[in-house]
């Protein structure tokens, strides 16, 4: 029979340090002390469940806030149209595209007004918000234009923090090319122009008005165009195209004379912003 006050049971050695070091630890801890008031000891990360996207495709964006430190944390709310966790993205000029909108903005008011509860954190505790990202212009279903995309989580709070930038490179869902026979075509010899749209998404995109001239072919010389050769046929008043689908517009051109010349094809703005690309063309 163990006597009142002992263990019943004899511990390990490493059990028995763990102990220690456990009381230790305990009795370490600060007790009665106000929570901390400072946003900076919020250590925040975000991370996505992919790098690269198309327009209208689903990016996971979980933004990440703890406390690292063994008191408690309480925090001033920020902007009213924010969520307290949350994050941005912004295009590779530095434009603002995506936040977490939540209607009007205004800062919450002081204490004892009317305003938001304090965001707390227990010691060591963990808070996460996870938010959908679809690479479109912010309300609408237009793609965003292609390119290298910044993604910050932000912590919304009065002197609240940012987390380190991840890049996510967005996709054109249409891609524009040219194609020219021959290569180095000589005088009055007949040049044969293909310009490709192709769909590169697994969903059906439409076309509107692609009869209005918004697929262009041109020719030019010398910062100045020589001949259009888009046909614009009434009854193709919309295009359809199928996922990894594409089409084509075939058309001929005559060089009268030798030189550098350049190809250009435009596709004005429907689903994503406008293309256009130029490539040279050597006729002697």
């Amino acid at each position: 029979m163990f006597r009142k006050g002992r263990l019943p049971v004899l511990l390990s050695g490493a059990a028995a340090l763990a102990a220690v070091a456990l009381a230790c630890e305990e009795a370490q801890a600060p007790t009665g002390l106000p929570p901390l008031e400072d946003p900076s000891v919020i250590a925040l990360s975000v991370s996505v469940n992919r790098d690269s996207t198309l327009p209208g495709d689903t990016v996971q964006i979980t933004v990440t806030a703890t406390n690292p430190t063994s008191r408690r944390v309480s925090l001033d709310p920020g902007l009213s149209c924010l969520a307290p966790i949350g994050f941005e993205v912004r295009s590779p000029d530095g434009t603002l595209v995506a936040w977490t909108d939540r209607g009007r903005c205004f800062p919450f008011l002081p204490a004892g007004g009317d305003r938001a509860e304090r965001l707390e954190f227990a010691p060591g505790e963990s808070k996460q918000a996870q938010y959908d990202w679809s690479a479109q212009v912010f309300m609408s279903e237009t793609a965003l234009p292609s390119g290298v995309y910044e993604v910050v989580g932000t912590l919304n709070v009065v002197g609240g923090s940012r987390s380190d930038v991840i890049l996510v490179r967005v996709l054109p869902v249409l891609t524009l090319t040219i194609d020219v026979e021959p290569a180095v075509p000589a005088p009055g010899d007949t040049v044969t122009i293909t310009a490709t749209v192709s769909n590169e998404s697994d969903r059906q995109v439409i076309i509107p008005d692609l009869g209005s001239c918004r697929l262009g072919v041109w020719v030019g010389r010398a910062g100045s165009v020589v001949a259009y050769l888009t046909e614009c046929p009434w009854e193709e008043r919309q295009l359809t195209l199928f996922p990894q689908g594409s089409t084509r517009r075939v058309l001929s051109w005559q060089p009268e004379e030798p030189g550098d010349y350049w190809i250009g094809a435009h596709l004005a703005g429907t689903i994503q912003p406008d293309l256009l690309i130029t490539r040279p063309l050597l006729v002697r």
